[in-house]
């Protein structure tokens, strides 16, 4: 199945365990770090998830984005060395229920898309070397040259933009803007709708 397969997949599930599901992947994809290179046994998986599950959708969304609350509530190591319980500061709630509002509008558009199965096959064709572009160089820069133009955004991204732009219109960017987003995290998001201004009607 494709990313955006997988993206519709991911979708359509219950809410909850929707993020829940994504706590426990941006945990287990961050737990090596902290130990020597090592994966995440399953014993720990599975107490993760026990401890996920007994907490509400918005207390979800706020371990979504704050690393440290994720850690308090995880744990860096496995077996648990500190079960102190974390504060969810309510300062960092406005950038967080944004964040539900965008997934929420990812849904919507998935579902009311009116791209055929040929475009969304061509679609994903660009979208490997897209992530890959957030993933290396990035679609933003702090000062043009190289491989970005004289508005310091990427130029292969733009090429990328303008062929989805061809492809589908606004429909196969916003999809593409959506899969960047579940895989690769709001910030990049925001940067590629930076670096799109101005294709097709596309405002960043």
């Amino acid at each position: 199945m494709g990313i955006l397969g997988r993206l519709i997949r991911r979708q359509k599930r219950p809410e909850k365990d929707f993020l829940v599901a994504q706590v426990l992947s941006r945990h287990r994809a961050w737990y090596p770090a902290h130990n020597r290179g090592c994966k995440a046994p399953a014993a720990a998986i599975h107490d993760w998830m026990e401890k996920l599950r007994c907490l509400s959708q918005h207390e979800l969304i706020l371990l979504l984005a704050d690393n440290h609350a994720r850690n308090c509530i995880l744990g860096k190591k496995w077996p648990p060395y500190d079960k102190a319980h974390v504060r969810l500061f309510p300062g960092a709630q406005t950038d967080l229920l944004r964040e539900k509002k965008y997934r929420i509008e990812e849904e919507k558009m998935v579902e009311e898309s009116r791209l055929t199965a040929m475009q969304v096959k061509e679609i994903e064709k660009f979208l490997n070397e897209l992530m890959g572009i957030g993933q290396t160089d990035g679609y933003l820069s702090m000062q043009p040259g190289g491989k970005f133009n004289d508005k310091s955004r990427n130029i292969r991204a733009i090429e990328i933009g303008q062929g989805l732009n061809k492809i589908g219109g606004m429909d196969a960017m916003r999809l593409a803007g959506a899969a960047i987003r579940q895989f690769l995290g709001s910030a990049k998001a925001r940067e590629l709708e930076y670096c799109w201004d101005g294709i097709g009607s596309w405002h960043g």
